[in-house]
């Protein structure tokens, strides 16, 4: 089983809103670009986990 590129394509598609929303929030863009960086590979690395666990992989 195979998911759509939607799912891989989320956290970049997201990015900008997130990373803005961090800006706004705390004031600096430097360290709200690393933590919106680091957020997103952490998902993504869970969810590659969650998948292979389920038997799905790509």
């Amino acid at each position: 089983m195979t998911h759509g590129p939607g799912l891989e394509d989320l956290p970049r598609r997201h990015a900008p809103q997130v990373l803005g929303a961090l800006v706004r929030r705390f004031g600096h863009f430097a360290p709200a670009e690393d933590t919106a960086q680091e957020a997103a590979r952490e998902a993504n690395g869970r969810a590659r986990k969650r998948l292979r666990r389920r038997g799905c992989s790509r």
